[in-house]
């Protein structure tokens, strides 16, 4: 039970990270491999990669279908988690099962939480409610795979968003654009919308999250809201374009 563990893509802890999995969340052991390492797969994405064995925590069959009950988010950027003899920093966006608003139990104990949680099942969807998460991650660093307040990348930080409120997007941008339903126009975005920006190929190598219209909140460098207008996103410190619109998505419903 660790605050996330880093998922690679070779067996080896100098290879890239392509992802990490936060506290409670799970995932399907592919293969094992020796030196401590396996392959794992994410079930809300099909994510795969390689994380150390002796970072995570085997649940059986039983244990699992507990462990879909009830189930929160952490709201604060970082607030501890107490239990027997230990103390675990709790990141933005971590799963928190069984969870009672107070505490939540993992397989073999209780642990006590006291920042702010939120129950994606229960409680009424609201549009300012998405964009103040989204808001919490301003100036996170970028982050290549990262998925927290502490590093993060441009597909982590649209996924980790829309998660918290109960929708499973895909881990990679250029998978993320192919959700929803096509903006013909800027003018016709509004908050929530997703926006998608390509390199000089044409391939979708951006997005980010539409504040209204004329604003975008997204990883670059790090967390960061920008101008947007029909040709890309302006960012008014460089005073130039950083990014090529592709065009823009509507994820959640009317």
């Amino acid at each position: 039970m660790l605050s996330s563990v880093a998922i690679r893509s070779k067996p080896d802890h100098q290879s890239r990270m392509i992802d990490q999995l936060l506290f409670g969340e799970v995932c399907e052991i592919m293969t094992k491999k020796h030196n401590y390492w396996c392959r794992v797969r994410s079930p809300i994405d099909e994510m795969e990669g390689w994380c150390l064995s002796h970072q995570m925590y085997l649940l059986t069959a039983i244990e699992y279908e507990k462990y879909q009950l009830k189930c929160a988010f952490a709201l604060d950027i970082s607030q501890s988690a107490i239990g027997d003899n230990k103390h675990i920093p709790i990141l933005l966006g971590s799963r928190l099962p069984h969870c009672d608003g107070i505490s939540f139990k993992m397989p073999k104990e209780s642990m006590r939480y006291s920042g702010q949680v939120y129950f994606p099942l229960q409680t009424p969807f609201k549009i300012e409610m998405l964009l103040k998460i989204a808001r919490k991650y301003l100036y996170a660093p970028y982050l290549e795979g990262g998925r927290t307040p502490f590093g993060i990348d441009a597909g982590g930080y649209i996924q980790m968003v829309f998660r918290i409120f109960g929708m499973n997007l895909p881990r990679k941008i250029e998978q993320q654009s192919d959700e929803g339903e096509v903006l013909h126009f800027v003018a016709e975005g509004k908050a929530g919308d997703l926006a998608f920006f390509t390199d000089e190929d044409g391939k979708i190598n951006h997005g980010g999250i539409l504040l209204d219209n004329e604003r975008i909140i997204h990883s670059f460098g790090m967390v960061r809201i920008d101008l947007l207008d029909h040709y890309g996103i302006f960012n008014k410190n460089l005073k130039i374009y950083t990014h090529r619109l592709r065009f823009l998505k509507r994820i959640l419903p009317e």
